[in-house]
């Protein structure tokens, strides 16, 4: 996937994430799959 998108990539890789502190107030949102990476 880091090939793939290498232009939306500031620095460092696509990576599985967990929810943000901002989600951690809407129990709909935990259980959902994220990816985190720095954009341009």
């Amino acid at each position: 996937m880091d090939e793939s998108f290498a232009d939306l990539l500031k620095s460092g890789e696509i990576e599985k994430s967990g929810p943000l502190l901002q989600e951690n107030d809407d129990p709909e949102l935990l259980s959902k799959r994220r990816i985190s990476f720095r954009n341009n």
